[in-house]
């Protein structure tokens, strides 16, 4: 765990792709596990966010009570967005706010709720990298990388947070990465790229080393 790093888990979206293609499921009530291990989209995205974080804030939108359930048993606090149905980009802004109105951070993890495939200690390794090879002063936003690929979680510094607070839409956070630039870092973790888009994707996840 790194002390000073608070993770924002981002599950206020609607799934609607995954809701027309699956008959009105909610993609992150999904079960993601092994037939011994069924626990939920959003339920293993929480836990590999917790892995590495001293708190984990998850945004939820008003009403989605069985999502605030399976966040809390994992270990999250919950915080509603009113404005989540305007984009994940006020949902976003609303949790920084929230976070920033409890706690201090040195870092913000930010994860969406739809990558159950990330492996337990993966998010350490990453906030490692930040803590100790991100050089002194850099402004840039630390980016997992999997053979080429940019992937998730993304780790935001005290310079970011005004920037997150902005945030508004559809843009979320990739505008700000945008604008500050990123510092890439090299993970052995091909979950950082797998979201849960349709169904398919469930049967498509690459395997995990943890027991989550």
């Amino acid at each position: 765990m790194t002390p000073g790093a608070i993770g924002i888990l981002l599950a206020a979206g609607a799934g609607s792709r995954f809701a027309r293609a699956s008959g009105g499921k909610d993609k992150l009530l999904a079960k993601a596990g092994s037939a011994d291990d069924s626990a939920t989209v959003l339920a293993m995205s929480a836990r590999a966010l917790r892995d590495g974080c001293e708190r984990t804030i998850a945004v939820v939108r008003p009403g989605q009570a069985a999502r605030r359930t399976v966040l809390e048993t994992a270990g999250c606090e919950v915080v509603e967005s009113k404005r989540a149905d305007g984009g994940m980009g006020f949902s976003l802004a609303d949790a920084v706010e929230a976070v920033l109105g409890r706690y201090h951070p040195r870092f913000l993890v930010i994860l969406l709720g739809d990558l159950p495939s990330i492996r337990a200690g993966t998010v350490p390794s990453i906030l490692a990298a930040a803590a100790n090879r991100v050089p002194a002063g850099s402004t840039r936003v630390v980016v997992p990388v999997y053979r080429g690929l940019r992937g998730h979680p993304t780790v935001f510094f005290p310079c970011h947070f005004g920037a997150l607070l902005a945030c508004q839409g559809d843009r979320g956070a990739v505008g700000v990465v945008r604008e500050f630039g990123a510092c890439e870092i090299d993970v052995d973790d091909p979950g950082i790229l797998h979201d849960i888009d349709l169904p398919d994707d469930l049967r498509e996840m690459p395997p995990t080393s943890d027991s989550r």
